[in-house]
């Protein structure tokens, strides 16, 4: 064959950028974005085309000429450089070596391709991404670092997690790249963002990426949850941020501050109307104490939660982070006044809370995966503040929790984590008082021990208040028995260790000090853990001197004398400060706890006792009452109630003691 007949000839077709373009075009020519990811730009009548629209990139061509296939003349001295032989790859290790493409990659669209097909995407990685291999056992380290990946801010797309049991194996998936297409456009990628290891048998953690797409009327439900929003706090909406930053989160302090607030001077409206309404409402109980807000509040907290209610159920389409947040606060709104039981909406909506966080995955330890470390922090933050919420309303309503030890790998949250993104910077500082505009060390601490007390209480929930089963051995019983002590041990321990800046003042003081609520879940569990040991609480084991409830009453008795004590300590401040929704609970609890031993005493002596923790614990919410604004009552009425009811039938309570004891 002649040297003209060895040459392949070329074509150069001219090509335009603009125009409709299908995959595979000749004519029209590729987005940079596409052509320098080597992958499909289709684009359906105009640009953007589908990938710049799902990323928000800006879609153009700088029309740079199209590569020709003429071969680059190499020198003489160069070939000493290159290898010897290119080795060739054998059909085994020829799909060994397809099995290594990054799974973070979009694939190709095919115009021709199904309706919600998954097809693998066979070109190459661009210099511009950095691959991510499936198993880095296999892999040899070339020195890159991996790809950091958000998963939190991709424009127009969520993501959700992909759990063992997900549609597809998550070995299988990470060893090829792939998309969900529907039709032309993108529904879904799959996003890897840890490798898993071959070694610990841990396999990779892949997210779907989804395009978010709703009904129109859910839209436009949003939008106008938005604006009413909007237009019932103003102009009191700076205010109120304000106040939010200064009496609940020292308390609470699930949202991230920083972000928010950088967000809110941006553009408030491109957060969740939901999150935005959550802090509007919990701040709204706080007006009369921030002098910027002068005259009555314009509205009731519940025509703010309504709305922001609404459109959370709008927005929970597509959890993220902000509206975790918005279901976390959400939860602690007033309770009705009419209320003497905790409101089962409390337990619904706490579920969803849980749902809508192991939809982000946050139940999955994310040390290891390849995001931002902003985002690394503010899911470990998120999953305890949801862990510890499910576990007071399971308290309070004596459900058994909705997260169980096996579901959950995150890791304990330290003090970095809840110390991260707290600084204001000094251009966002009129949003929060000059307290809160740097990290508070008492903040974090608080969390943190709240969280460790939620732990305890959880344990002990699964040891000694689970569903009864069929059958119960001697063995069982006692290894629960045996839990249950070491429940005790533990938390004797976190009361000891407890920091000095997270105590309650011993003299009465006219400062709020935040703590009150921190203490209150401590006794709560405290009377949990010593029913647990005195059970059962029967007339038999009552009449027992070998009984359990015979052998931890006086230790409950004089522990528990701690209660009272704590209550009378209470001043004005503390009571009209921030405790959340759960607080209630935890207070009847404590009350009940009170007339449960006054009722088993065994003995006059024991008798007396239990009546005088009564008696100065009466007394307390007698003088609380007083002082109480409107939502104060809310927090201390029901255990009122009940402590009225218990005096006004003592008599005929104290007859029946003495029969029973004859």
């Amino acid at each position: 064959m002649s040297a003209q007949a060895g040459q392949r000839r070329r074509f150069t077709i001219q090509s335009d950028f603009g125009s409709a373009r299908q995959s595979r075009s000749r004519k029209s020519r590729p987005c940079d974005a596409c052509r320098k990811r080597k992958t499909a730009c289709v684009i359906r009548s105009a640009p953007p085309c589908v990938f710049c629209k799902t990323r928000g990139l800006d879609c153009q061509s700088s029309g740079a000429a199209p590569r020709t296939n003429t071969p680059t003349p190499v020198s003489p001295g160069a070939t000493s450089e290159l290898p010897e032989r290119v080795p060739t790859l054998s059909p085994e290790a020829a799909v060994s070596h397809n099995l290594q493409l990054p799974a973070h990659t979009h694939s190709s669209p095919s115009v021709d391709a199904p309706a919600g097909a998954v097809r693998p995407d066979a070109s190459a990685s661009s210099p511009g991404v950095l691959p991510i291999f499936s198993t880095p056992s296999s892999v040899p380290s070339i020195g890159v670092p991996p790809l950091i990946r958000t998963l939190e801010d991709n424009p127009g797309q969520t993501s959700h997690s992909m759990g063992l049991a997900a549609e597809q194996d998550a070995n299988l998936l990470g060893s090829f790249r792939s998309v969900i297409m529907n039709g032309l456009e993108i529904d879904a990628e799959f996003v890897q963002v840890c490798p898993g290891s071959q070694e610990t048998g841990k396999p990779p953690v892949h997210f779907y990426l989804v395009v978010n797409e709703f009904f129109p009327h859910d839209d436009k439900v949003k939008e106008e949850c938005s604006d009413a929003i909007e237009e019932l706090v103003a102009p009191h909406s700076d205010g109120l941020v304000r106040t939010y930053f200064k009496h609940v989160h020292p308390v609470l302090p699930v949202v991230s501050k920083g972000r928010f607030l950088r967000r809110y001077v941006e553009n408030r409206r491109q957060m969740p109307a939901s999150l935005r309404g959550a802090i509007y409402a919990l701040a709204c109980v706080f007006w009369d104490q921030k002098s910027s807000l002068a005259g009555p509040c314009p509205f009731e907290q519940h025509a703010v939660a309504d709305i922001a209610l609404t459109s959370l159920q709008r927005e929970l389409d597509s959890p993220n982070l902000d509206k975790l947040q918005a279901s976390l606060l959400l939860l602690h709104l007033k309770p009705c006044d009419v209320d003497s039981v905790e409101h089962p909406r409390t337990w619904t909506k706490t579920a969803e809370t849980v749902a809508c966080a192991q939809m982000i995955g946050l139940h999955q330890d994310a040390e290891l995966w390849n995001i931002p470390i902003w985002e690394k922090k503010l899911r470990k933050k998120m999953w305890w503040a949801t862990f510890a919420a499910d576990v007071w309303s399971s308290l309070g309503h004596g459900n058994p929790p909705h997260i169980y030890p096996g579901s959950y790998s995150t890791s304990q949250l330290t003090i970095d984590d809840m110390s991260f993104d707290e600084d204001v910077p000094a251009d966002l500082q009129q949003f929060v008082d000059t307290a809160s505009s740097s990290k508070q060390r008492f903040t974090a601490v608080r969390f943190l021990e709240h969280v460790k007390l939620a732990q305890i209480l959880r344990e002990a929930l699964g040891t000694g208040f689970q569903v009864p089963q069929s059958t119960t051995t001697d063995e069982s019983f006692m290894s629960a028995r045996r839990t249950l002590i070491d429940m005790k041990a533990d938390l004797s321990h976190w009361q000891d260790m407890l920091p000095r800046c997270l105590l309650m003042p011993t003299h009465p003081s006219d400062m709020a000090c935040h703590n009150a609520a921190l203490h209150l879940g401590d006794y709560a569990t405290q009377a949990l853990l010593f029913r647990g040991l005195m059970a059962p609480a029967t007339r038999a084991a009552r009449s027992e001197p070998a009984s359990n409830l015979r052998k931890w009453f006086p230790v409950a008795l004089g522990e528990f004398a701690g209660f009272p004590a704590y209550m009378a300590r209470i001043n004005l401040q503390d009571l009209n400060g921030f405790w959340g929704r759960h607080a209630r609970s935890q207070l009847i609890l404590c009350g009940n706890f009170l007339i449960y031993l006054f009722l088993l005493a065994a003995d006059k002596e024991d008798v007396r006792a239990a009546y005088s923790l009564i008696d100065s614990f009466h007394g307390s919410l007698s003088r609380l009452e007083s002082l109480a604004g409107p939502a104060a009552m809310l927090l201390i009425g029901p255990v009122a109630l009940r402590m009225n009811s218990f005096f006004a039938q003592a008599p005929d309570l104290m007859r029946g003691f003495r029969r029973w004891k004859g």
